[in-house]
């Protein structure tokens, strides 16, 4: 959100290509990093035209960038304006409850990926946490929550 605002009061073109490249330059580096912290991959471009490694598309590209300039030339606005209304204290506090539901978010779905992925390696809970991921994030419930997830390896043979 933050790129793209930048450029406002610039014309839907400028978004456009500013949210395409700022977009997929975030989803190659999301495909990156999951590959390299997990050795999996959760989505594969290669069978699309003009993809970058099969993390990136021009055509997903595209997508990224006409939703920055809705984003930004119109929902963005009508959110602002609905946040402005509340009271700064609330504000505040909706603010800081948010942030911390998606850190918590964050952290739980990326122990309980690294959890998945050490079952796949038939690595044993050896401790408190891996014992309750397991009962919490069984191999079925992981697959339902990441259908496309394929290991790097089996992705490349």
């Amino acid at each position: 959100t933050q790129a793209p605002y930048l450029l406002r009061n610039r014309s839907p073109i400028l978004i456009f290509l500013g949210g395409a490249l700022v977009t997929s330059t975030v989803e190659y580096i999301a495909s990156w990093g999951q590959e390299f912290v997990y050795g999996t991959r959760s989505w594969d471009y290669s069978s699309f035209p003009l993809n970058i490694n099969g993390r990136i598309t021009l055509l997903y590209s595209i997508f990224w960038g006409l939703l920055s300039v809705v984003w930004i030339k119109d929902l963005s606005p009508r959110l602002s304006k609905a946040l402005v209304r509340l009271p700064d204290r609330a504000g505040r506090v909706i603010t800081n409850v948010l942030a911390i539901f998606m850190a918590f978010n964050l952290l739980i779905s990326g122990l309980a990926l690294a959890r998945w992925v050490q079952r796949e390696h038939d690595q044993h809970p050896i401790s408190r946490i891996a014992k309750i991921l397991d009962k919490q994030f069984p191999d079925e419930r992981m697959e339902r929550i990441y259908p496309n997830m394929v290991s790097a390896d089996d992705d490349e043979s």
